[in-house]
């Protein structure tokens, strides 16, 4: 199916500053919405056929910088359908909007997403960077992604092991897995709820329920829902709205060290946060690491940090990708030079 986008005049195109969450201002030349594999299929295999590859595949655009002022074709994900098939094994299209099928599967009493609640963003694209929050990766629940290869119309099912699920990290941010398109995901879920209050900013949240819900929420008996809700108003309280004040929620990932270097980083910074991690290693809190280095809430030329969450970067005056790369490589210097320790980008970059 091609929008009234797709039609319109290649000089006039299509803007997609509404189509990311950064709001970064780009034009595509050809818009079109994709609402079933088979559609994909076809247009993959018409653009290859025209020498227009390779399309810009977006999704929720809620973790891209598009980093060009022009795009010949845009292909936007819409496929839609999320089946409930027992046992809490459930299956949803790419197409789907992350909190709303969060939301779904505790509707269906099924478990685990609660503590990814509010994560803006389609559920084709959180496989990509493994998404998490507050002790919770989707790649723990993740048993199969079924994709479309660019070039050949391919589809497959890759199995977790495929994935290569890592700290924001999976095989699709690879060379390789970029040129698979996520269609769908096969998630297994729990049957019973168990609570992970292991971050102690969520456990403080869930503790004072009563600061953060409000009075209809706090009649919710199912306890899973109920810290859904504390998630989405401690992410309200600390993040700002892409509708309001254009993001894409956490920029920088949280670096790694050995427990050497952290026991060095502490020498000289006693504050520093860090959480152990198996093998001997330590993740860092990039925020904290920005904030110490003095760069929470500034704002340069249009682009800035949040004045409540360092991680954030924030394009309140919709500036151009390449600005938006600027500032992050000036805070990406300002911290080696503070620290001695690198900040990798987690949006993905077109």
């Amino acid at each position: 199916m091609k929008t009234e986008a797709d039609t319109a005049p290649g000089v006039a195109g299509f803007n997609l500053a509404g189509f990311n969450t950064l709001s970064i201002p780009a034009i595509a030349e050809r818009f079109i919405e994709v609402t079933t594999p088979e559609q994909l299929r076809e247009e993959l295999a018409s653009l290859q056929a025209s020498g227009l590859q390779p399309a810009l595949i977006l999704g929720g655009g809620s973790n891209v910088v598009l980093t060009q002022s022009r795009y010949p074709v845009v292909l936007h994900l819409q496929m839609k359908g999320i089946r409930f098939r027992g046992d809490g094994n459930v299956t949803v299209a790419a197409g789907e909007n992350w909190h709303g099928f969060v939301e779904r599967t505790l509707e269906h009493k099924c478990y685990g997403l609660e503590n990814l609640a509010l994560i803006p963003g389609s559920c084709g694209a959180a496989p990509i960077q493994n998404i998490g929050a507050y002790g919770v990766e989707i790649g723990e629940f993740v048993t199969a992604v079924r994709a479309m290869h660019r070039q050949s119309g391919e589809s497959r099912s890759f199995s977790a092991d495929e994935c290569r699920f890592a700290y924001r990290d999976s095989y699709f941010k690879g060379p390789e897995g970029r040129q698979w398109i996520i269609l769908s995901l096969d998630l297994q879920l729990r049957t019973q709820a168990r609570l992970n209050l292991a971050y102690p900013e969520l456990a403080a949240a869930w503790a004072a329920q009563s600061d953060w819900l409000n009075e209809s929420e706090l009649q919710i008996t199912d306890e899973a829902q109920r810290l859904a809700r504390v998630v989405a108003a401690l992410r309200r309280y600390k993040l700002p709205d892409p509708a309001v004040t254009p993001n894409s929620g956490s920029f920088f990932k949280n670096p790694i060290v050995d427990a050497q270097r952290f026991e060095d980083l502490q020498m000289r910074w006693p504050g520093i946060v860090g959480y152990p991690l198996a093998g001997g290693q330590v993740k860092l809190a990039a925020g904290w690491l920005i904030d110490r280095a003095g760069h929470k809430g500034s704002v340069s030329g249009g682009v800035g940090l949040h004045h409540r969450q360092a991680l954030v970067l924030v394009n309140p005056g919709r500036c151009r990708g390449a600005a938006v790369l600027d500032f992050a490589s000036r805070i990406q210097q300002d911290i080696a030079r503070h620290f001695a320790v690198n900040l990798e980008i987690e949006p993905d970059q077109y």
